[in-house]
């Protein structure tokens, strides 16, 4: 009789298992199709936003591209889409940072350039532009402790590019116009009698030179 009892028992607990498990599963399915509807309705107001900015591309200056990308990025939700969008504002920048360069506005092709670096975080091309940007002002730098200043900054900058680049094959080149930037630095120092500092940022150049 107990056995008879225990057989219903365990049925019902059988029963009751298979109950949750339906349950469980029918609420996780539930979940996913609400999770799949809430992100296309994201994609689709992301893409209504986005088109809107391609289609004002072919006739607005550069500057209000910007502009309007900083402004349309509070409004993106969709993951991809804000990476999209700050893979075109990042090149946009540098596009503003080449021109401000061509103008002789140096201040601003540094700042461009440094937010089209925030925007790409794993980006080597903004942080070399920096470099560059860096190594042309000094030589044009008559000012001692300037010209200093810019030869460290672009030196950063092109390590920070190399930091970037897991490929060794494709770091080298970012290792060696660092390496050429100390060079000019130890030259910079030794030209000030800061003859201890030059023979640092020369072993830095050979350290970097040496870098695979």
């Amino acid at each position: 009789m107990n056995s008879v009892r225990d057989l219903g028992f365990g049925s019902a607990l059988a029963a009751f298992a298979v109950l949750a498990t339906s349950f469980a599963l029918g609420v996780t399915v539930a979940t996913t199709v609400q999770s799949v509807a809430v992100q296309k309705s994201l994609q689709t107001e992301d893409q209504r936003v986005r088109v809107q900015l391609a289609s004002r591309d072919m006739v607005s200056p550069l500057e209000t591209q910007i502009a309007e990308r900083e402004q349309a990025m509070t409004k993106l939700k969709d993951p991809v889409s804000i990476d999209e969008e700050k893979l075109r504002l990042a090149e946009l920048y540098r596009q503003l940072g080449a021109k401000s360069e061509v103008l002789g506005r140096f201040a601003h092709a540094e700042m461009s350039l440094q937010r089209a670096a925030a925007l790409t975080p794993n980006s080597p091309t903004p942080p070399a532009d920096l470099g560059r940007l860096y190594a042309e002002a000094a030589q044009a730098q008559r000012d001692s402790e300037a010209k200093i200043s810019l030869l460290q900054n672009s030196t950063e900058s092109y390590r920070e590019a190399a930091k970037r680049t897991p490929d060794p094959a494709a770091r080298r080149p970012y290792l060696r116009n660092a390496a050429e930037v100390q060079n000019l630095l130890a030259r910079a120092f030794a030209d000030q009698g800061m003859f201890e500092a030059a023979e640092a940022a020369k072993r830095q150049a050979a350290q970097l030179s040496a870098t695979r």
